[in-house]
């Protein structure tokens, strides 16, 4: 499975890749705006996940994107609050402040409910 980690700071990003990556989950992590919306073009993910700090033009940018190239794809989003007001509305949300293992949970967990879809129809 890969996923397709999209946030605006580099460390940070890349200690969720590195962790994700460590529990055999293959992770892509644009260096830049740019960088995702090519990689959001080319395809080849099956979770998209999508950080609180990207601002909010960013974020209508890419979903439209993730909603032409990949509309299957199942989107979670890091957010600071449970509750937020973006036109966003993702199948899981992990908080910001939540440890990894949180992440890795909501990544399974998308996948196997999306797995669960495909294999009923």
């Amino acid at each position: 499975m890969t996923v397709l980690l999209l946030g605006p700071n580099r460390e940070l990003g890349h200690e969720r890749a590195e962790f994700l990556k460590s529990h055999g989950i293959d992770t892509i992590f644009p260096e830049n705006r740019q960088r995702a919306c090519e990689a959001i073009s080319r395809g080849g993910f099956a979770t998209v996940i999508i950080s609180y700090s990207l601002s909010d033009d960013t974020v209508k940018e890419l979903t439209e994107l993730i909603e032409q190239h990949c509309p299957q794809c199942p989107i979670i989003s890091i957010a600071e609050q449970r509750w937020h007001d973006r036109a966003l509305k993702p199948d899981a949300t992990v908080l910001a402040t939540d440890p990894p293992a949180a992440l890795l949970e909501a990544v399974r967990h998308v996948a196997a409910k999306t797995e669960g879809v495909r294999r009923a129809k």
